[in-house]
């Protein structure tokens, strides 16, 4: 539903002559018409001075008549009726007649919500209602559409925590779109950027822009905090004196505080580009309004620009207002207004066609997950029209879908698409923030993955019709979220929403060194989950996710900084008792990224029972045996088999293992057999950057080769570590582009590479049909057996009924049963497991006893080929190879092997066996 323009067109034309050329000065208002209620232009700072006399201004002709008169002068916008709202729900709420808006600030003094139209233009509304440091109210027939912010007024004491800005513009933490860019201007920090020390002040918006990026400042560099600043008002904004007329400046003085630089206006509207339909612009003051409901009009404020205000520096000087020429170089510079340099707030429409949707809800035993990027996998697709290339729709075309399902995935594992920003470093170097895990966004999906970004909230409407898609293909969506840290960085990162609304309720402060940032992740800042609302923001919007967005799961970015109750990881602390008692959130897939860079962070295996994990030790073990390591037989049984050693003691299943050889930090599967060594040159930082100890092996030679042995090998190392990972017990995790190859060129940390050099190379799957077809054959396997895909794990004792048979039987190359000493053997390269398809002691879904084929699976990461014999008469009579790594595209040529016969096993490779009698 969307909001109807206003009735009265005139009104609505001279709203928008507002905007209109900078060149030509608007007219000094008519009698009994405030000056600040006059329409200003966005760019005003370029305009001549308003005309002081009454009478036509210079090279204008007078006009004929009163009514041509009364028409020069610019009408005051229509009143906004504002009601008291709700304290809750947070964030901006549409009901279908108008926007509830509520934010939580503990230690605002004053906040003022600013609408934003599509020139830029904004009005402020004071927002007098607050209730437990919920400030609310209610604006009917404001609606999808409409672009705001907020202005936070409160101390701004850095040393103490403090860092209320109301000369920021700051995004709402629970938005739900967001529009526009950040574009690194200065007035996004809350502190002086420091010139050049050859050059003078920046004599234009775009040299000031160049000098001062949002991270330029030096990392040993403390940041030049400004000066304290006091206001003595023209009234008290509680009374009828107080100004309340509307401000439709690009960047309104704000009256608390000497903050907005009369330099710094800029021309919001070609900054936001928010060109949009009349119906969608969120249309505010229409006059169908019941005014006998409506509480009294907005107070929207403009400063008066001669007002007596002081500024006083950190001596408590009293100084004059700094004249415009003095701005840039003064000691107790006002802070610049960040409006048309930051994105904005927008609000949406919540309602959808669903179509029926519901969740395939499969269970985790019968998932495998396809880890992806919404841009990597379809950018270069030649079958995915160019303009949804990209994007969401590109995503859910049928021809990612058909791939995914022809593959056997089950679970489509997304990486970042909350809202995040681009890096201006980065930006500076001519790269960009690839993975996105710099969001601040935690309700909004990313604006550029939208296929239309210029539609205010279009990315919301696209991501789910997104979701529908792969429900409707049996394919479940799990996200990437980021919830252990934002995009503002540390103390000398840009404010551009939580900092500026209650710095010490959203962020871990050093303790008695407020000013800095705790920092376990290593972004500059770690979220406070031991704050009620924080913890309280960050359920809301995992529950939103499920219920407005209707994703299926969520993997935890560093999962261990959630769990930080003081210092140490607690995994009884107060975040898991929430998830654990939500009646949603609780029952959707839970994957925890086990681990952190602050101390004590690595915890594989020791989250709560409703948690999977990312197993980084399955990783290892499962690398390090295909390469050769000694001493590895012990663990990699275990990793084969579900890591009971890490999950059976907490009540979990062997499915709490994500099983995963390669994601997206690290090489991609073909660069994990093919470099030694990373080679991260292309980021910009020396090849300093990115793991060094990857685990890998080249097989011979650095990089790309001619030699057709060592892509032979390559090529059959990949499909061992495909298999091992299919055919463990647990649930597997396929990066996107293994199943066909995909290189990075050895760079193994591509955060930065949106480019080829990250993206899906799709002409690989015809040049790699092989790896392909291999991949889908591996997957099928283990799809159609339930012996891989077990819920309990394997007791190692005599089967209860029928034949006296363990469940599981470990042997050695030449038959026998495994013994203490053959796994404490030094060579370790070699064995066999045999999985008995009658022991599986758990029920199907209909309580009906589970009855599979049994199967032998035969490794060997020697380089040398082994001959294995099929010894015991009890574990088959018969049997036949249903998967050979040797071959290309797994194929085996042992139709029958009968018991005591040997079956030889090539180097480095991988035969899996089916008992037929």
């Amino acid at each position: 539903m969307t909001v109807p323009p206003s009735d009265d067109a005139s009104n609505d034309t001279a709203s928008r002559d507002t905007s209109a050329t900078a060149a030509t000065p608007p007219h000094e208002p008519a009698p009994g018409v405030d000056a600040h209620s006059v329409g200003r232009s966005a760019d005003s700072t370029t305009a001549a001075p308003p005309s002081q006399s009454s009478g036509p201004t210079a090279g204008s002709l007078p006009p004929d008549t009163e009514e041509q008169a009364d028409a020069l002068v610019i009408p005051e916008p229509e009143p906004i009726p504002v009601w008291p709202g709700t304290p809750y729900p947070l964030g901006a709420t549409y009901d279908g007649v108008g926007t509830n808006f509520s934010l939580f600030s503990e230690v605002a003094e004053a906040v003022d919500l600013c609408l934003i139209d599509r020139d830029g233009h904004e009005r402020r509304i004071r927002l007098d209602e607050v209730d437990g440091y919920c400030w609310h109210c209610y604006l009917p027939n404001v609606g999808p559409g409409q672009f705001y912010g907020y202005r936070i007024h409160g101390p701004y004491e850095p040393v103490n925590g403090l860092r209320c800005d109301p000369s920021k513009l700051l995004l709402d933490p629970y938005g739900k779109a967001f529009h526009g860019d950040f574009d690194g201007d200065p007035s996004l920090f809350s502190y002086a950027m420091a010139a050049p020390e050859s050059e003078g002040p920046a004599d234009s918006d775009e040299a000031a822009h160049d000098e001062s990026r949002a991270d330029t400042p030096a990392a040993d560099a403390p940041p030049v905090v400004p000066a304290e600043q006091s206001l003595r008002a023209t009234g008290d904004p509680s009374s009828d004196d107080y100004e309340t007329s509307s401000t439709t400046v690009a960047r309104a003085h704000d009256p608390a505080s000497a903050a907005a630089d009369p330099q710094a206006d800029v021309d919001a509207s070609a900054s936001n580009g928010a060109d949009t339909e009349s119906e969608a612009g969120g249309a505010v003051g229409d006059a169908s309004v019941d005014t006998e409901e409506a509480a009294e009009p907005a107070v929207v404020t403009e400063p008066d620009e001669t007002a007596d205000a002081v500024v006083e520096d950190a001596d408590t000087e009293t100084l004059e207002k700094p004249d415009d020429d003095d701005t840039e170089s003064s000691p107790s510079m006002p802070q610049l207004d960040s409006l048309g340099h930051t994105m904005l707030s927008v609000v949406i429409n919540p309602y959808f066609d669903w179509q029926h949707d519901r969740s395939p809800r499969r269970p985790y035993h019968q998932t495998v997950i396809y880890e992806a990027h919404v841009k990597g996998m379809t950018a270069t697709h030649p079958d995915i029209p160019e303009s949804l290339r990209g994007t969401y729709a590109g995503l859910a075309h049928p021809v990612i879908i058909e791939h995914l399902k022809a593959l056997g995935i089950t679970a489509i594992e997304l990486m970042p698409v909350h809202q995040f920003m681009q890096d201006f470093v980065l930006r500076d170097k001519g790269l960009r923030n690839y993975w996105g895990y710099n969001t601040f966004g935690f309700f909004a999906p990313h604006l550029e993955y939208a296929s239309n970004p210029d539609q205010p909230a279009g990315a919301v409407t696209e991501f789910k019709a997104m979701v529908r898609e792969f429900h409707n293909a049996g394919i479940e969506v799990i996200l990437d979220v980021v919830y252990n840290h934002t995009a503002e960085g540390n103390h000398l990162g840009p404010t551009i929403c939580f900092r500026g609304i209650d710095n010490g309720a959203y962020y871990r402060l050093v303790d008695g060194q407020p000013e800095m940032y705790m920092d376990y992740t290593g972004t500059g800042n770690s979220l406070n989950g031991r704050h009620p609302h924080t913890l309280q923001l960050i359920m809301d919007s995992l529950r939103y996710w499920v219920l407005e967005m209707h994703v299926d799961g969520f993997r935890f970015d560093l999962a261990s900084t959630l769990a930080r109750e003081l210092h140490d990881v607690d995994r009884l602390s107060a975040f898991f008792d929430l998830v654990q008692q939500d009646p949603v959130v609780s029952q959707v897939k839970l994957i925890a990224e086990p681990w952190d860079i602050g101390e004590g962070g690595y915890q594989v295996g020791n989250f709560p029972p409703l948690w999977t994990e990312w197993n980084g030790k399955y990783r290892d073990t499962v690398r390090d045996y295909w390469r050769g390591e000694p001493a590895t037989l012990g663990e990699f049984a275990s990793r084969l088999t579900g890591s009971s050693d890490l999950y059976e003691s907490t009540g979990r299943r062997p499915s709490a293992s994500i099983n995963f050889v390669i994601a997206h930090d690290g090489f991609t599967l073909r660069d994990l057999v093919s470099y030694n060594e990373k080679h991260n040159m292309a980021n910009g930082e020396d090849n300093r950057d990115g793991e060094s100890h990857n685990r890998s092996w080249n097989c011979g030679v650095e990089g790309p080769t001619d030699d057709p042995e060592v892509n032979e090998l390559r090529a059959r190392q990949q499909r061992n570590i495909l298999a091992t990972m299919f055919l463990s017990q647990g649930t597997p995790m396929l990066a996107h582009g293994d199943e066909i190859g995909r290189t990075q060129q050895g760079n193994n940390n591509v955060y930065c590479q949106d480019s080829p050099l990250s993206w899906m190379d799709w002409s690989l799957a015809d040049k790699n049909s092989d790896l392909l077809e291999f991949t889908r054959k591996a997957i099928a396997l283990r799809a159609k057996h339930p012996v891989f895909q077990r819920r309990r794990f394997f007791a190692g004792k005599p089967i209860r009924w029928g034949q006296d048979m363990l469940d599981i039987v470990w042997l050695t190359p030449s038959g026998e049963a495994m013994t203490t000493a053959d796994w404490d053997s030094g060579f370790g390269k070699s064995l066999a497991v045999f999985l008995n398809g009658n022991g599986i002691a758990e029920k199907d879904e209909r309580g009906e006893v589970i009855s599979d084929d049994s199967f032998m699976i035969c490794f060997n990461a020697h380089y040398e080929d082994i001959d294995f014999t099929l010894a015991s008469e009890r574990l088959g009579n018969e049997w036949e190879g249903v998967l050979d790594t040797r071959h290309p595209q797994g194929d085996s040529d042992i139709e029958s092997a009968p018991c005591g016969s040997s079956v030889t096993i090539g180097a480095r490779s991988l035969l899996v066996l089916r008992k037929l009698t």
